[in-house]
């Protein structure tokens, strides 16, 4: 009769397990959504952070801005894109998407469309086979609901609003966490380390709620540029535009 019992304990086991198992497997928060901005932005078109710059960082970002202050130049009159880490920073107020599958997540700013991607898993690839890009190359992992994604390939970048070498390495922390009323908010704890730049790691939490309209509208950088060359074309031609 001992076997007999030790098997239904066994069975019992079994098919709690199997009970709490699809449970468990969703135990990782899915941060798929359209999301706004809820902690103060960090960048904005209006003048430049306090960034605590190295002698090296700092000969560099005031050699460059020198060249393209004086004449009102800066990446966005060219459609370049932020980049990061102020792609997540909230200029403008542009909402993001995320797509988050198992084993990517997409993330997509308003703001010219520009996106990165986290790889997760599998989908983690050598970084030595990268280019560095302004994005850089974000790979994730969790550790219980947390997300940790460590960016890095990155460029020097004297044209941001956060100055950065190529040897920089960010660190994000996203969870998510619930409004009064009961509504998602995501967070990300983020460190920036520059060993070349920076005089100290720039830590910052990022916080966003769900974007009410649900949906963003695209955005085509050039097509103003593009309408007007049009018009200045059937003008020469001699043609109402």
């Amino acid at each position: 009769m001992q076997w007999r019992k030790s098997v239904s304990v066994a069975a019992g086991l079994c098919a709690v397990w199997a009970l709490f198992a699809p449970a468990a497997a969703r135990a990782e928060p899915d941060f798929t959504g359209i999301w706004q901005l809820a902690s103060k932005p960090m960048t904005s078109a209006q003048g430049y952070p306090e960034v605590p710059l190295t002698p090296e960082g700092l000969a560099k970002v005031t050699a460059h801005r020198a060249l393209v202050d004086p004449v009102g130049e800066n990446p966005t009159l060219w459609c370049v894109t932020h980049g990061m880490p102020e792609m997540m920073m909230g200029g403008g107020g542009y909402p993001l998407e995320i797509i988050h599958k198992p084993d990517q997540l997409t993330m997509i700013s308003e703001w010219m469309s520009e996106t990165r991607r986290v790889y997760l898993g599998d989908r983690i690839l050598n970084v030595d086979t990268m280019f560095p890009t302004r994005q850089g190359y974000s790979k994730g992992h969790w550790e219980a609901e947390v997300l940790v994604v460590e960016t890095v390939k990155l460029q020097d970048m004297v044209d941001s609003r956060f100055p950065h070498s190529a040897s920089t390495v960010i660190t994000e922390r996203y969870s998510l966490t619930q409004n009064a009323d009961g509504s998602p908010r995501l967070i990300a704890d983020t460190v920036v380390r520059d060993p070349l730049w920076l005089q100290e790691p720039l830590q910052y939490r990022l916080e966003w709620i769900t974007y009410a309209p649900g949906w963003m509208q695209p955005y085509e950088c050039m097509e103003e540029s593009w309408f007007e060359r049009i018009d200045k074309l059937a003008t020469e031609a001699g043609k109402s535009p």
